[in-house]
């Protein structure tokens, strides 16, 4: 979504940065800042920060400035010296629009990169997350999807005052970048697509045939026997048939058998490298100055039981 913002007429991410360094160590403007915003009958909140190397945090931070930007207009307005990128932005009417389309749009990425990023998404999980959110898109640009908050700014406004076609325009263009963007990084998984199918609700010979084909390829032996893949997925049909009536359906994902080759094969492709990450911001914090003398064997097991327990140090020593 990064890129696709760049399409549109406003610095999204430096605008929210500057807005947050204006007030951020500034006891006199905050206090400025909190008259203008009884002044336009809102109620103060402290601007939030987005951090450059966490691109989830935008949303709770446009969702602040959208809380007081009743009261940040006023006070921007108001102000000879500011930085031009935020005076600009208070003085176009379309600025407040895109803010409100972004924020509809981010609701909808946040959602696939936290199921993305948990600890056990393996390459297909992801490979289908990005197909929903393609869709999803998709959908939204052939609809010409607006956001509600962003239409509510744009019904109050004539076409005298803000080029409408052009929003829609630019619009347009923040979607086609979207799904040209998804497009390619779902082309880095490579053969990952191939597995869509094990969470599909159906048994289909061509399935279990490229994916022993891919895998025998990869391995560059002959781990996965097509013959008796075939035999099993026969019986798989046949016990599928006799038993689909009696399951509910959320269990039936998990009467499909995978061989043991394909399933150690395909479930063990990592999505993306965030929990492998996490487990560095771990070990670092574990790890520290002043307990630089632990050994290598201590970190590593805390990050087994970090990564493994979900438990606290009370309820683990308790369970010894």
């Amino acid at each position: 979504m990064q890129t696709a913002v760049d399409v549109l007429p406003i610095e999204i991410e430096a605008l929210i940065v500057k807005i947050y360094k204006y007030f951020h160590i500034y006891t006199v403007r905050v206090t400025k800042l909190q008259e203008f915003c009884e002044f336009a009958e809102v109620e103060y909140k402290k601007v939030l920060q987005h951090g450059s190397t966490r691109f989830l945090s935008l949303l709770p931070a446009i969702e602040r400035i959208l809380l007081i930007f009743e009261g940040l207009k006023a006070y921007f307005c108001s102000q000879d010296l500011c930085p031009n990128l935020i005076k600009n932005f208070f003085t176009d009417k379309r600025g407040e629009i895109y803010l409100w389309f972004i924020h509809g749009q981010l609701s909808l990425f946040n959602n696939s990169i936290q199921a993305m990023e948990i600890n056990n998404a393996s390459a297909t999980d992801v490979v289908n997350i990005l197909r929903k959110l393609q869709n999803n898109i998709i959908e939204r640009k052939d609809a010409k999807f607006v956001p509600l908050g962003a239409k509510k700014v744009l019904n109050t406004l004539t076409d005298d005052e803000t080029n409408i076609l052009k929003i829609e325009e630019d619009f347009k263009l923040f979607y086609e970048r979207c799904i040209a963007y998804i497009r390619l990084w779902e082309n880095s998984f490579g053969d990952a697509s191939t597995f869509f199918w094990v969470d599909e609700n159906e048994i289909k010979w061509d399935h279990f045939l490229k994916a022993s084909e891919i895998i025998n390829l990869r391995l560059k032996s002959k781990i996965v026997c097509q013959d008796q893949i075939f035999d099993e997925v026969v019986l798989a049909k046949e016990f599928w048939l006799l038993k689909v009536k009696d399951w509910k359906e959320g269990e039936i994902k998990t009467k499909i058998k995978i061989t043991s080759e394909e399933k150690w094969y395909i479930f063990c492709m990592p999505g993306i490298s965030a929990p492998v990450e996490r487990i560095f911001s771990l070990m670092n914090n574990a790890w520290s100055d002043e307990r630089a003398r632990m050994n290598e064997n201590t970190v590593r097991g805390l990050m087994v039981c970090k990564m493994n327990f979900d438990l606290t140090c009370n309820e683990f020593y308790e369970k010894e």
